[in-house]
């Protein structure tokens, strides 16, 4: 329960970030498809990391956010461990990539047309949690 409120806080701290990202997801895939000279075969790419870059300005909003002064001295007075605190960041990670890449699918399908194999989605997928597992990592261990 309480990693479910710190996932809230999380969330609602950021959801203007979110929107942005979501706005990003969807006009940077139509932009480099109609307002470039673009290749085909590299539309895909462009297409499902665009998502990620956007999951990434979420993840560093929340990280920027918690190394307020201010936040992290609510955060030490709250009865949360820190393992809980690392586990909500690393589930809302995970939750925002699977959003955005869900976004990145539906604006493919409905909005320009394309199908995604699933091959690449399931590469950006793993690159995106691999990303996310790396900078928290660098984020929580060296504070960096």
């Amino acid at each position: 329960m309480k990693a479910f409120i710190l996932m809230k806080k999380d969330i609602s701290f950021c959801f203007s970030w979110i929107l942005v990202a979501v706005i990003l997801t969807i006009i940077a895939p139509i932009y480099f498809l109609y307002m470039t000279d673009i290749n085909r075969i590299f539309f895909e790419p462009v297409c499902l990391l665009s998502p990620l870059l956007g999951c990434n300005i979420v993840l560093s909003r929340t990280c920027y956010i918690e190394d307020n002064y201010g936040t992290r001295k609510f955060l030490s007075t709250l009865p949360i461990t820190r393992s809980l605190k690392i586990f909500s960041r690393y589930f809302v990670g995970f939750v925002l990539i699977v959003f955005f890449m869900l976004v990145a699918v539906c604006n493919a399908i409905i909005v320009l047309d394309v199908s995604l194999h699933a091959k690449f989605l399931l590469i950006a997928i793993s690159v995106g949690h691999i990303f996310e597992g790396l900078y928290l990592l660098f984020y929580y261990r060296w504070g960096v």
